[in-house]
């Protein structure tokens, strides 16, 4: 892979801020069965889905599976019709239990890619991501702030 060589300077000088999405944390894998260990936005979206049924709301959770099937589907957009269709408490709670795994949980060796985030020795890393895969993949004796 050919990096321009102003990336490499700036990358060099500490001067990049990594902007770290949702593909670090894919990259994760379950020590038991080998697997993603979060789920893509076509899973969790499913998974609430079924959640909606559990909660007794067949017609969200059949709109939710109907968006899905869409040739191009718009993740964000069906996530906001899965949330209107659970309680504020239990759409949170539902993403706990999404995102909220033990460290304990993740195959060390599939935290490279985290790891190679903190490598670049940036001062700031900003992530739009809920999980804790950043924090497992920090060198020892380094703790960040968060916002």
């Amino acid at each position: 892979m050919d990096i321009p060589k102003t990336l490499e300077d700036r990358l060099r000088e500490g001067k990049v801020i990594p902007f770290v999405g949702a593909g670090v944390s894919m990259a994760v894998l379950d020590r038991q069965t080998d697997k993603r260990l979060f789920p893509g936005w076509r899973e969790l979206l499913d998974r609430a889905a079924h959640r909606l049924e559990e909660e007794t709301n067949g017609q969200h959770a059949a709109a939710v599976r109907a968006l899905l099937n869409l040739p191009k589907p718009d993740y964000l957009e069906i996530a906001r019709h899965a949330r209107e269709g659970l309680s504020e408490p239990t759409w949170y709670e539902f993403l706990k239990d999404q995102f909220d795994c033990p460290r304990d949980r993740a195959k060390t060796e599939s935290l490279k890619l985290a790891q190679a985030i903190w490598n670049l020795k940036s001062q700031l890393v900003i992530t739009t991501n809920y999980d804790d895969v950043l924090q497992w993949a920090l060198p020892p004796h380094v703790y960040p702030e968060s916002w």
